[in-house]
């Protein structure tokens, strides 16, 4: 970490494209800096702050969870895969790979069939 008397380290192009992109305290790890130059170099380019997506249960999205892979879901929806099962795991939806529900090779669920 630069003392007072230390002129601050140059930003990289790499180090630069992870400003907004991730959290400034994610940054400052990465890049051995701490949070307020991050925060700083972030603000003086008009970078936005990091914002974690925001994933509404419309009935659209209802149709997604624990029918299709997360993945899927996450690319349909333009999300993080992380976003869709932190949606999913709130609303106990069970993932759609879980045991006892294989999917095709189109990523779908098959459905089982009853007997009677």
């Amino acid at each position: 970490m630069p003392n007072a008397k230390q002129p601050e380290r140059p930003w990289t192009p790499p180090q630069l494209a992870l400003l907004g992109k991730q959290s400034d305290r994610a940054v400052a790890d990465k890049t051995s800096r701490t949070t307020k130059q991050v925060e700083r170099q972030r603000k003086s380019l008009g970078i936005p702050p990091f914002r974690v997506a925001r994933l509404d249960l419309t009935a659209a999205v209802r149709k997604l969870l624990g029918v299709v892979p997360d993945e899927v879901a996450a690319a349909k929806l333009g999300v993080s895969r992380m976003t869709v099962v932190r949606v999913r795991q709130k609303h106990n939806i069970p993932a759609a790979s879980e045991p006892g529900r294989p999917l095709k090779q189109d990523g779908i669920p098959r459905l089982k069939r009853s007997r009677k």
